[in-house]
């Protein structure tokens, strides 16, 4: 503790400027948070867990087709026990970024130096890509809470030889995996090279870190070996793959554009190129930017050739991109969320290395310049991105509705039943259907439930009449027979 405390009085000014430069754009800015059916399902299963006792053993549907592990939705159920409201758990999630900022300062300031500690946590501070991968209701969003313990530990292990680590750094390894898919990678790259580096830890501590670690995972595990089905995730994995594999190439660029401000396209769609015509300012930040790209490769190139005792670092950025690409994933960036601190070090390590090896002050001086100038991008950018964002409201792009729309859309349909009992609890249930034609059909079927006739025929009506906002849908013939003998048992 005397070694915690004296380390804040030390690094007292450093870690409040890394705090708040990196609460500007994580929690702050908050009505532009993205509104998504897959966040608003993740929290109605919390809200579930918490508010209902509805225990979930399994995660949320992947986009491969198979459930996740349910530790995501422990940890969102814990953060949720005290006020169960999506901006405030995705608050949290925010404020969970920007303490894991000051923590790998910490870690990286343990391990490396004062220079990279400083570097790699301004970029991982500033940086578009890590924030957007910080202020959402999403597994991806804290990946980093279970990685940076994982990481410390590891090091530990390695560097230090502290066999006593062994018990923590299996215990969250093993949780990691469980956060999401591309963290098993993570750990098989871990294992390999513990193994090739003939590392040496207790194996009774690892069994005991393994076994705690997967006592979250025991609901699921048993729905997959006793739901009937041996493995049901197995085969779901396996069909899925025979749909979508592909030889995807982008996958060995991601490392490369983590602390860029490239590869927006993709969130925003047809709309990117109205954001890049929005300002002339957007083009000479994007040029700006790959100098990180350049200092993660110098990065790369100094912990493989001159100071191999941190090739682990070179292992994760360059195996991992292997591995999806053999595994035929799409290189999605959110996939790579999980070497963003390590990039992060190869950047800052990069640095540091190339101005050590610039003899020239006045070439060192450029180096700097041009860092502070790539921060600096970085701010431009995300006063840009969030401004077109607040303009715009939606965009057509995998961002799509910002959280403004969407709670300005479920509490004008819901305005009717804001003073039933089951308010709140329809509110969340139908976030998740807001941009889908059947929304008033699935309303309509739980207004049913709660014997609420009026409503539900008030539903029934709008969804057979096609008076949605979003898409008008042709009359159900069932639906129309079940709304006629509603009105006829209203009538009565």
């Amino acid at each position: 503790m005397k070694m915690f405390i004296d380390f804040l009085k030390k690094n007292f000014y450093t870690l409040l400027l890394l705090a708040v430069l990196s609460s500007i754009f994580r929690i702050f800015f908050m009505e532009n948070i993205q509104f998504a059916s897959d966040q608003s399902l993740s929290f109605y299963t919390v809200y579930s867990f918490v508010v209902n006792h509805q225990f979930p053993s399994i995660g949320m549907m992947s986009s491969a087709g198979f459930y996740n592990f349910p530790l995501f939705l422990y940890f969102m159920s814990f953060l949720s026990f005290i006020y169960t409201e999506i901006k405030f758990l995705t608050f949290e999630i925010a404020m969970l970024n920007v303490f894991a900022v000051l923590g790998f300062y910490y870690f990286a300031r343990k391990f490396y130096s004062q220079f990279v500690a400083v570097s790699s946590s301004l970029l991982l501070a500033l940086a578009p890509w890590p924030i957007l991968f910080s202020r959402v209701i999403w597994q991806q969003d804290v990946i980093i809470v279970f990685l940076l313990p994982f990481l410390y530990f590891f090091h530990r292990l390695i560097y230090l030889k502290d066999k006593k680590s062994t018990l923590a750094t299996f215990f969250f390894g093993v949780l990691l995996m469980q956060i999401h898919t591309s963290c098993i990678f993570f750990i098989a790259i871990s294992i390999v090279y513990a193994y090739s580096q003939k590392v040496k830890f207790k194996k009774l501590y690892a069994i005991l870190g393994t076994v705690l670690g997967l006592i979250p995972a025991i609901p699921y595990l048993r729905y997959q070996f006793f739901s009937g089905i041996f493995c049901a995730d197995c085969s779901r994995l396996a069909q899925s793959r025979s749909n979508t594999f592909t030889l995807d190439m982008f996958n060995f660029l991601r490392p490369l554009e983590l602390f860029t401000t490239f590869n927006f396209d993709f969130q925003l769609g047809k709309s990117y190129q109205e954001f890049v015509s929005s300002s002339f300012l957007i083009i000479p930040i994007q040029i700006i930017t790959l100098f990180s790209s350049v200092l993660v490769l110098m990065g790369i190139y100094f912990v493989s050739r001159k100071n191999k005792k941190y090739s682990l670092l070179a292992a994760y950025s360059v195996f991992l991109p292997i591995l999806y690409f053999f595994a035929g994933n799409v290189a999605y960036m959110h996939y790579f969320a999980v070497i963003v601190p390590v990039v992060a070090l190869l950047a800052g390590l990069g640095f540091e290395y190339l101005v050590k090896i610039t003899k020239r002050s006045v070439v060192r001086k450029f180096f700097y310049v041009l860092f502070s100038l790539v921060l600096l991008s970085f701010f431009l950018f995300e006063v840009l991105f969030n401004s077109f964002l607040s303009t715009k409201k939606q965009v057509l792009g995998d961002y799509a509705r910002i959280w403004e729309v969407g709670e300005n859309i479920i509490t004008r349909r819901l305005q009717p039943y804001e003073g039933e009992p089951y308010y709140t609890d329809l509110k969340y249930f139908s976030s998740v259907y807001i941009y889908s034609s059947l929304f008033h059909l699935i309303v309509g079927d739980y207004l049913m439930a709660k014997n609420n006739v009026e409503g539900a025929i008030n539903e029934y009506s709008q969804y057979l009449n096609g008076t949605s906002d979003l898409q008008g849908t042709p009359g159900d013939t069932q639906i129309r027979e079940r709304l006629d003998n509603l009105k006829k048992q209203l009538h009565k």
